[in-house]
């Protein structure tokens, strides 16, 4: 596995790709997840309440199809405790573009948002 961190407040990302996943297509990846820094902070505003502790890792698997658009985003592991934080990077995650993979191995991407 290639591990790539990204920092950007209030969560950190990092992305898991397949050994055959380049350098640069992990940061084509990790620039587009930078793209939408400021959605993603909104997610963790909208799903804040009084007590809610959001810290915790929330893995995602994405499905790609051959352009690179996510056509489907799902749950992998979380220790999140809020579907709401949840549901909204899923719903942002599916609208995601990402480089168009070169391998079938490619199609799925694993990323992990650390929310801090």
């Amino acid at each position: 596995m290639l591990a790539a961190q990204v920092a950007a407040a209030p969560f950190q990302a990092a992305l898991l790709a397949a050994a055959s996943t380049s350098s640069t297509e992990v940061r084509s990846i990790n620039e587009v997840v930078r793209g939408h820094q400021a959605e993603l902070a909104q997610c963790v505003v909208r799903a804040r309440g009084p007590g809610k502790d959001l810290r915790g890792r929330f893995a995602v698997v994405m499905t790609l199809d051959a352009t690179g658009r996510v056509i489907e985003a799902s749950p992998l592991a979380t220790t999140v405790q809020s579907d709401a934080l949840e549901g909204c990077v899923l719903g942002l995650a599916r609208t995601f573009r990402l480089p168009a993979p070169t391998t079938e191995e490619g199609r799925r991407v694993n990323y992990t948002f650390v929310f801090r």
